[in-house]
């Protein structure tokens, strides 16, 4: 069983990974995990399908945390996600944010465009 906690308080500089309507998510650089703090491969990405503000994740990321930041590290989404791998972002946000995915103690990081 994924336990699944949440961590704010770290800077990143990351691009924006689109692909027909998918998102990458990569290993957070700045947070390395506590089982392997020196892992000699970083962690195969993420694929999260999105359309509009529905995000679709693989069965296995059910219950994470997944959290939406502002440039300022200032917290303006927090759910989990659902029993069916769905996330709904409110449609009255706009704008680029960095999407966070906590899995165990490893961050999944990528930016998203609304």
């Amino acid at each position: 069983m994924l336990s699944c906690l949440f961590l704010v308080g770290y800077s990143t500089t990351l691009g924006t990974y689109k692909t027909n309507e998918t998102l990458v998510l990569r290993q957070d650089p700045n947070v390395s995990g506590e089982h392997n703090p020196y892992p000699r491969v970083p962690a195969a990405p993420i694929y999260v399908f999105y359309e509009g503000n529905t995000l679709t994740f693989p069965s296995a990321f059910i219950g994470c945390e997944f959290s939406l930041v502002d440039v300022n590290e200032s917290l303006v989404y927090f759910d989990y996600v659902d029993e069916n791998g769905i996330i709904e972002i409110p449609n009255t946000m706009e704008g680029v944010y960095e999407l966070r995915l906590r899995i165990d103690d490893i961050i999944y990081i990528s930016n998203i465009e609304l």
